[in-house]
This record gives C-alpha cells, structure tokens and sequence, in this order.
C-alpha cells in the first residue's frame, strides 16, 4: 500500500524560495520506491496543484486549514506531516507567525501523524510564547526528525529551551538538484527594457556597441528585494499579520527613517551595478524572485543607474528550475535574496550577499564566502566596492572551492530524504 505524507510550509506565494523548496522536497520524495502519496497545504491550492501536478505519487493540494474536515482527513491518513523548508519558525514580525504551525502539529499528533522537520529554517524567538512554540514543534518531532538549515538555526533553538540532541544540523531544500524545464540566457529576448522568453514575436538581443566597448559576454545579475521594517516583537504592527502592516504602512517616524537607510541601499546598488560595467565591461540583469514585488525595486535601482541601457531586467515569471538555470549562466549575482545565492552557488557561481537576516550570513558561511557578506544598516560605497572587485578577481578559483561546498551541502540535504524513507519503512 503506498504511504501517505502532509508537507506544510509557506507555499503558493510568488516567492520562488518557497517554491523551490517545495520542487526539491517533491523531488526527493519522488525518488522513494514506492513515491508517498502527497497532500500539500497552500496558501493558492490551485496555484500549487498546477506547479506540481506531475508529482510520480499523486498530488493533492489543500487550504492551509487545520479544521477542515478535508485537512483532518489528510492528517489522519498521513505517516508524517513534513515542515517544508524556509525560515518558518520565527515571531520577530508578527504575532501570526507561528501559530499556524502550531496548531496544525498539534492536531497532526492528535491524529497520530508526528512531525518531521525538512531542512527549516529558524530566526530570532523574540518572546516568551514563540519559544514555547517552538518547544512544542520540537517535541512533536520523533528522535531525529528536527533538522534545520544551518548552525544559526539550531544556536537559536537551543537558546529557546530545546534540548541539543534533539536538533540536527542539515540544510535548505533547495541545495539539492531537482527535475524542472530551464531556460538559457542566450534564448532571451527584449521587450524594450526587459527581458521575456524566446517567442516569435520578439526580436532577438544582438550584439551591441556601447561606450564601454563591444557587447558583454560576462553577466553578473543582480537579485534584490525591499529592505524589511518588522515590528521585532512589539509595537501596535506586532500584533497585525505581516501583510497587514504593509498596506497600512505603520511605522511613523521610524518608518520613514527606515525609508531613508533603504534609499540610500538602493542607490548603493545602483553605483555597484555602473561600476561593474564601466570597469569590467559586464551586462547586469536584474532577476526578481518575487515577481511583483522584487521588480518594483529593481525599477528604482535601475532609475539611479547611469548605464541601465547595460541592465536590463527579467519580467516574465520564472519557475524555481528556470531560476536557478537562468542564475547558473552567471559569472557573479549579487543577492538580497538568500535562494538567489543558493541557486548561484549550486551551479558554482560566486556570490555577493546583503545579510538583512541571519539565513544569508548562515549560508555563505558554510559555503566558503563569509567575507561576501554585507550588512546593508553601515555599508559604505567603498566597502560594496571593493567587495565585488575582490569576488570578481577571484571569481575562477570561487567556482572550484564552491562546487565542493555545495557538495557537502547537498550530501546532508539528502539526508533528509534518508530519514524520510527510514520512518515511512518502520511504520509501514
């Protein structure tokens, strides 16, 4: 009889982290022999079953509703409920946060499907009730099956009141290789400023002259996202859900402070990018791994850019596997965005990163390149600058000692997999 699993995280969003996350884990469970039966709990269930609906063991998608009879159904009929990936485990934004974790392994256990956590991510526990939580989400794991993405992670947990044994160091998801259609940079073409697919309708990018020599045949792609202005555990915001104080805008004072460090990262960015082309002659891309959002601030970066004729930026959506080939054609990308840099890095591309949280500091380190880390809050210009000529100087040797990195990583993400098809064996 084929087995059952749930896998929750933060999924049909237009984050393609999540989405790329989600793709591996379905990857990976694929490749058991017999594939699980898969109910997946989304924020878009149609927007999910439509990404994944060729899952080898049969794939069904539900609102992320721990009471609703179809969800409880799911959770009794499943082996294990699977904790998918990303930074889920955190209360420093909103109060909302966790409990929708919570709750649904709480009822999982009440149901008898314990919980698995796959590679999770964990940032700060700012109160009292967010580390209870996370206690909780511990102790409903069996022995072994709380693995986090890095050491950061299990520092925190640790410091909630979790006992060290039962934590075990893995790492994200998306490290690992996983089936998907990609897209190759040459088969772009150009719609005015941007860039879309290869249609027949378009014309395709030619080579050109600029006034900085002949068209590029290096390409650095630049990755970006706004600059977070969470509540960090109090204030009127705290207790909103995080889209919530975005719409109202709540912030005050601080929030227009805020506004003003983020411009000035902003233009930060858009000097870095008219350096790397008028030194070394290399065309920018700007990539959004949050359509909708991500490009709006590529617009602004690019509007401050002497030589956005040299820059274009990719419109079109991208599925995680079209990411992540389209960011392996790169010689450098330089990342807001943590899955930017683990895309780049699994196809040996070097990476500059901006450590707005612990994740990005937490990855570059384990892959070699804790001195590409910047802290946007005291950047200065000259700082940003002679990091990318020192990443982009050594950027060949980079190539070597990160394939071998990325190695190690996906070696410990399989593990996963390993504890994954163990449990579903022992429990029949």
């Amino acid at each position: 009889m084929r087995p059952t699993v749930a896998i929750l995280g933060w999924y049909g969003s237009p984050n393609l982290g999540d989405e790329a996350e989600l793709a591996a884990i379905l990857d990976q469970l694929a490749a058991l022999r017999p594939p699980p039966a898969v109910t997946v709990f989304s924020h878009r269930p149609a927007h999910t079953r439509a990404a994944h609906d060729a899952y080898a063991g049969g794939l069904r998608v539900l609102a992320r509703n721990p009471f609703a009879p179809a969800a409880l159904r799911a959770l009794h009929r499943s082996r294990l409920l699977i904790l998918g990936g990303g930074g889920l485990i955190q209360d420093q934004t909103s109060v909302y946060n966790l409990p929708i974790f919570t709750v649904f392994g709480v009822v999982a256990a009440a149901l008898r499907c314990p919980l698995f956590w796959w590679g999770v991510g964990v940032e700060p526990l700012v109160t009292a009730f967010g580390r209870a939580q996370a206690r909780l989400l511990v102790r409903l794991a069996p022995p072994g099956g709380v693995r986090v993405r890095d050491a950061q992670s299990r520092r925190i947990l640790l410091a909630a009141g979790v006992p060290p044994a039962r934590v075990v160091v893995s790492a994200d998801p998306a490290v690992t290789r996983y089936q998907g259609s990609g897209i190759r940079y040459q088969g772009f073409l150009t719609t005015g400023d941007n860039l879309a697919p290869d249609t027949p309708q378009s014309a395709r990018i030619e080579s050109q002259t600029t006034d900085h020599g002949p068209r590029a045949t290096e390409r650095v792609a630049f990755c970006v996202r706004d600059w977070p202005n969470n509540p960090q555990g109090g204030g009127v915001g705290y207790l909103l859900p995080v889209a919530a104080q975005r719409r109202l805008g709540l912030g005050g004072r601080a929030g227009a402070a805020h506004g003003r460090r983020a411009a000035a990262f902003y233009a930060q960015l858009a000097a870095a990018a008219d350096h790397l082309i008028e030194r070394y002659g290399v065309q920018v891309l700007f990539v959004s791994l949050w359509p909708g959002r991500d490009d709006a601030i590529a617009a602004q970066v690019r509007g401050q850019m002497r030589h956005a004729d040299c820059a274009p930026a990719y419109a079109a959506p991208l599925t995680p596997a079209q990411a992540r080939a389209l960011l392996g054609t790169m010689d450098l990308v330089v990342a807001v965005r943590l899955h930017a840099l683990i895309f780049a890095a699994a196809a040996g591309v070097p990476g500059v990163g901006f450590a707005y949280a612990r994740k990005i500091r937490g990855f570059m380190a384990r892959t070699g390149q804790a001195d590409a880390v910047l802290d946007p809050a005291t950047l200065t210009q000259a700082q940003l600058t002679a990091t990318l000529d020192r990443v982009w100087a050594q950027r060949a040797a980079l190539r070597v000692t990160l394939k071998a990195h990325m190695a190690q990583l996906q070696a410990l993400a399989a593990g996963d997999a390993a504890w994954v098809r163990a449990w579903l064996a022992a429990v029949g």
